[in-house]
């Protein structure tokens, strides 16, 4: 979660700048620039992803706000 754009991919950059190996982020279609900035960055597309809720016509949380995320296997 960030408040904008811009601190999303500040946030981005530290963590990245202090992993190694593979990463894998799900990045949600309407960040569309948080996944041209990871694609200028070498990443591809590996898979589509769906958050559902049972019962709920509204996502969680702030969507504006969720720039990127893991999957569902992590919680």
């Amino acid at each position: 979660m960030a408040g904008t754009p811009a601190e999303a991919l500040k946030l981005l950059g530290a963590a990245l700048g202090a992993v190694s190996g593979a990463v894998f982020i799900d990045v949600p279609v309407l960040q569309k620039g948080i996944g041209d900035w990871l694609a200028a960055r070498g990443f591809t597309r590996q898979r589509g992803f769906s958050r559902m809720a049972l019962g709920r016509s509204e996502p969680f949380g702030a969507i504006d706000r969720l720039f990127a995320s893991c999957g569902p296997e992590f919680g």
